[in-house]
């Protein structure tokens, strides 16, 4: 690309630039309703998952594990963020 293909680029990056900081405008300010949702849809399964996994220990080891690699995602899922 020379300069002159360059310089018409500049301005259409410049203008895409600006539609996405126009776009992610509606995103800078936190939403206290939607965080306490995401809370709770995390932190509900996680303790049902984990009360679950504790009394599958006294029917089998292995299916206490397979319900504690479920509830990885669980936390992951809470400390991404």
């Amino acid at each position: 690309m020379n300069n002159t293909e360059q310089d018409a680029a500049k301005p259409a990056e410049v203008a895409n630039a600006r539609e996405w900081v126009r776009h992610l405008a509606n995103y800078r300010d936190p939403n206290v309703a939607q965080s306490i949702f995401e809370i709770a849809a995390t932190a509900v399964p996680f303790l049902a998952l984990w009360a679950l996994a504790w009394w599958a220990l006294s029917i089998s080891y292995w299916l206490a594990l397979a319900l504690a690699v479920l509830n990885g995602v669980f936390v992951v899922r809470m400390w991404r963020r």
